[in-house]
C-alpha cells in the first residue's frame, strides 16, 4: 500500500491557519469565508498548538457566557491528531475515525497540512470515478469483441469466444516453445544432454508443478482487461473491430496499455492519479464513446401503448412478488420476463425504463456503459434482467435508449436442465406424462390438475425464481379467481398434516393481488450454478417432486368436492 497521508495533501496550498492569541471572533469569522469547520494553531515558526473548531468556540460561548470577542484560541484549543506524511493511507483513515481533521507534520512538528472527513471523501470519490471510467472503457473493449465475435459466427459466437479466450489465457504452447529453447542453452551449460530428449508432454507435466494452470476453463467475462485488449487486437476480431473504431491497431494498443497501467496503480494503491493519467483516461472513454458497436437493427421497439399496457398487466404481479429484501430494480426483471418468447431482442428508451420502474434512472445509468454490464454478482440492477434471461446488447446515450437480447446460452441450459428432469422423473414414475414440454424457458409444465368431467384446476410445475432459487410448486388457476382463493384456504386448513407427511415447511403463498395461488417448497440453485450442483437440484426434484404431488393431489380433490358439494361457488 503506497499512498500516503502526502498524497493527499499533495498540490495543495499552505493550509489557513490562526494562533493562540487570536480572539475567537476572528477565528470563526476565517472559518466562515473559507467555509472551514476548523483551523489548526500554529507559532511564528508554523509549529502546530493544537486545533480548534466552530462546534468549541460556540461550546466555550454558552459555557462561560461571554462574547466571541473576550474568547481567545487558547480558550478553545483542542488537541490535535498529528500524523506524519508517510503514515499511509489506511492509518489516516482510521485516525478520522477518531477525530474530524488530522494534523500532518514533519518531524520537527512544523505543519504540513490538514486532512479532514471531508478530504478523505473526496479523495475516495474522485478514486472511484476513475476506476468508473475504466471500467467504462473495459466494457466497451468487451462490447466490441462480442460485437465482432457475432459477425464472425453468428449462430455460435458465445463458443468461439470461450474457445479464443481460452487460447488467450493459457499460451501453454508458447510455454513449451521458450521452455524448450531454455532446456537446450541450460544442457549446453551442464553438458546434460539428456535433458534435450524430454516430450513436450513432459514438459508441460513439468511446467503444471512449477506454475499450476487454472484447471477451469477460460470464460470470456472473467478475463482480466490485458485479456480483453489482446483479443480485441487478435487477427480474427480486430478484422471486424477496425471497421467501427476506424485507428491503427499499434495506435489503440499504446493507448489500452497506458489505461491498464493506471488500472492496476488504482487497483493495487499505487500512488494517486495524476493530471495527465486521468486526461489518458478521458480521452479513452472519448474515443470508445464516438466509436460504439451499431445495434443488431431488428430490435424491436416497444411502443408507448404496449409499454403502458403491459406495466398495468404486470402491476399487481409486481406488487405482490417485490419484498423488502427484492431491488428496486425489480419491476424491470418482471417486465423482461412478460415478453412473448418469440421476440429475440427489444428496445426501450430511458423514459420508458423510468416508467416501469416507478422511478428516474440514477445519473450513473444516463452516463456510463458500465451501469449497464452485465455482471451477475456486484450489479442489482444487472441481476433482474439477467435473471429473467435478457441481457443488454447495446446503449445508445445521445438516443438515451437501451437494447437487450434473449440470452441464447441460457435457454440451452433451461433445456439441457429440464430434459434430464424430465427423464429422471420417467424413471421414477412411468405414468407422468412422456409429452411434458421443454421450450427454453425457465420453467416446466410436469402434471396438470383436472379430475374426471372437470375443466383444469391447476398445474405441478417446476421453475426457477428470479432471486436464485428452484421451487416445486402446486399453481391453483382455474381461471376465476374466488374459486382459487375458496380452494387455497381449504387446503390451507391442513397444512400441518400435509406439512407433517413431508416432513419439511411448505410455501403459502395466496397472492391476493393475483388470481391464482401457490403452494411450494424451494431449493437454493440458479441455472448457472456448476454441473455438479445442478445435478445435485435434479436430485432434489425427483425425491420431493412425488410425495409432494401425490399428497396435495389428494387435498385438493377434496377441496373442490367439498366447495361444490356445500354450493359455495357454481
Amino acid at each position: 500500500m503506497a499512498i500516503t497521508a502526502s498524497d493527499l495533501i499533495a498540490g495543495r496550498k499552505d493550509p489557513v491557519t490562526c494562533r493562540q492569541d487570536m480572539d475567537a471572533f476572528t477565528a470563526l469569522k476565517i472559518m466562515l469565508e473559507n467555509d472551514y469547520s476548523q483551523l489548526p494553531i500554529v507559532d511564528h515558526f508554523r509549529r502546530q498548538y493544537g486545533i480548534v473548531t466552530a462546534e468549541g468556540i460556540l461550546r466555550a460561548q454558552v459555557y462561560m457566557g461571554a462574547s466571541l470577542n473576550n474568547l481567545h484560541v487558547s480558550h478553545v484549543t483542542d488537541k490535535a491528531r498529528l500524523i506524519s506524511s508517510d503514515d499511509n493511507i489506511l492509518e489516516v483513515f482510521d485516525y478520522l475515525h477518531e477525530s474530524p481533521a488530522v494534523l500532518v507534520v514533519d518531524t520537527s512538528n512544523k505543519l504540513l497540512g490538514i486532512i479532514t472527513s471531508w478530504d478523505a471523501a473526496s479523495f475516495l470519490k474522485q478514486r472511484t470515478i476513475d476506476l468508473i471510467m475504466i471500467e467504462d472503457i473495459e466494457q466497451a473493449l468487451k462490447d466490441h469483441i462480442t460485437w465482432s465475435a457475432q459477425q464472425i459466427r453468428p449462430g455460435s459466437w458465445e463458443t468461439f469466444l470461450n474457445e479464443l479466450s481460452e487460447r488467450i489465457k493459457s499460451r501453454k504452447a508458447e510455454s513449451i516453445k521458450y521452455t524448450r529453447r531454455l532446456i537446450g542453452m541450460l544442457a549446453q551449460t551442464t553438458a546434460v544432454e539428456s535433458v534435450k530428449k524430454l516430450s513436450d508432454e513432459e514438459i508441460e507435466a513439468a511446467l503444471e508443478k512449477v506454475t499450476p494452470s487454472d484447471k477451469n476453463s477460460a470464460n470470456f467475462s472473467r478475463l482480466n482487461m490485458s485479456n480483453y485488449i489482446d483479443m480485441l487486437l487478435s487477427k480474427d476480431i480486430w478484422a471486424i473491430a477496425s471497421e467501427n473504431l476506424k485507428i491503427e491497431a499499434n495506435y489503440l494498443r499504446r493507448l489500452l496499455d497506458s489505461v491498464r497501467e493506471i488500472r492496476n496503480q488504482l487497483a493495487h494503491f499505487r500512488g494517486t492519479v495524476t493530471t495527465e493519467q486521468r486526461q489518458i483516461l478521458q480521452y479513452a472513454s472519448r474515443i470508445f464513446t464516438n466509436h460504439t458497436v451499431p445495434n443488431s437493427g431488428n430490435a424491436v421497439e416497444i411502443l408507448r401503448e404496449n409499454l403502458l399496457q403491459s406495466i398495468k398487466l404486470n402491476e399487481s404481479n409486481i406488487q405482490n412478488d417485490l419484498t423488502e429484501t427484492q431491488s428496486r430494480y425489480f419491476p424491470l426483471g418482471q417486465f423482461l420476463s412478460s415478453i412473448t418468447q418469440d421476440t429475440a431482442s427489444i428496445s426501450v428508451t430511458f423514459e420508458q425504463i423510468d416508467a416501469i420502474l416507478g422511478f428516474s434512472l440514477p445519473k450513473s445509468a444516463l452516463e456510463h456503459r458500465s451501469w449497464w454490464a452485465n455482471d451477475y454478482t456486484s450489479h442489482v440492477q444487472s441481476q433482474q434482467w439477467l435473471n429473467a434471461d435478457w441481457k443488454v446488447s447495446h446503449v445508445d446515450f445521445n438516443l438515451q435508449k437501451v437494447e437487450f437480447s434473449r440470452i441464447s446460452e441460457r435457454a440451452r441450459k433451461y433445456k439441457t436442465f429440464f430434459r434430464k428432469i424430465r427423464a429422471k422423473f420417467l424413471e421414477v414414475d412411468q405414468s407422468l406424462n412422456k409429452s411434458i414440454r421443454v421450450t427454453g424457458e425457465s420453467w416446466i409444465n410436469v402434471e396438470p390438475v383436472r379430475f374426471a368431467g372437470k375443466s383444469q384446476i391447476g398445474v405441478f410445475s417446476l421453475s426457477f425464481t428470479s432471486d436464485r432459487r428452484f421451487r416445486i410448486e402446486l399453481y391453483i388457476d382455474s381461471g376465476e379467481k374466488n374459486k382459487n382463493k375458496a380452494i387455497f384456504n381449504r387446503i390451507i386448513e391442513n397444512r400441518q398434516n400435509l406439512e407433517n407427511t413431508l416432513r419439511e415447511a411448505l410455501s403459502w403463498e395466496s397472492m391476493e393481488n393475483k388470481r391464482a395461488c401457490r403452494i411450494a417448497i424451494y431449493a437454493p440453485g440458479s441455472i448457472e450454478d456448476s454441473d455438479s450442483q445442478l445435478s445435485g437440484l435434479i436430485e432434489w426434484a425427483a425425491n420431493r417432486f412425488m410425495p409432494f404431488k401425490a399428497n396435495l393431489l389428494l387435498t385438493i380433490q377434496n377441496a373442490v368436492a367439498e366447495i361444490e358439494a356445500t354450493n359455495q361457488l357454481l
